[in-house]
């Protein structure tokens, strides 16, 4: 239901994964993933991600397209979340209450190029300068003489 939805919503500009060839994919704005297990991977061919939910209890992982440099999308729904707080406090995730605010920060991030070429590099720095906490945890334990 909800991809028949976004079919007419987005017609020609999209293309189901299940469906698609490589030539088929590079000719479409939008391709939409009907399969499991593929995502996360995905997000390298990115340039913005929106990710389910927000919109009730949950979101999906925000870091998985911040990875990758991506600016990220999500429902309202989402103080729960350290990781899309922090993403959200330094602009590099957006919550959208609707689709017509949806279609404006799409809009906004695809209107300058240069713009959102900068954005992803510093979603990935911050990405970067945020990594360690395995080691750090561990360290703790190991200090603490927990193990």
């Amino acid at each position: 239901r909800h991809i028949e939805k976004l079919h007419k919503l987005f017609n020609e500009e999209m293309i189901l994964y299940s469906t698609a060839s490589h030539a088929d994919i590079s000719n479409k704005k939008i391709l939409v993933i009907d399969n499991v297990g593929l995502l996360s991977s995905l997000y390298a061919y990115g340039e913005i991600a929106y990710i389910g939910g927000g919109f009730e209890d949950g979101i999906h992982n925000t870091l998985e397209p911040a990875v990758f440099g991506l600016p990220v999308l999500f429902g309202p729904r989402y103080k729960k979340f350290v990781e899309a707080v922090a993403l959200a406090d330094k602009g590099f995730a957006t919550p959208i209450r609707n689709a017509t605010e949806a279609n404006e920060k799409l809009k906004e991030l695809i209107s300058d190029p240069g713009t959102l070429e900068k954005m992803h590099r510093a979603i990935r720095d911050f990405i970067q300068n945020h990594t360690g906490a395995t080691t750090k945890v561990m360290t703790y334990i190991r200090d603490k003489s927990l193990l």
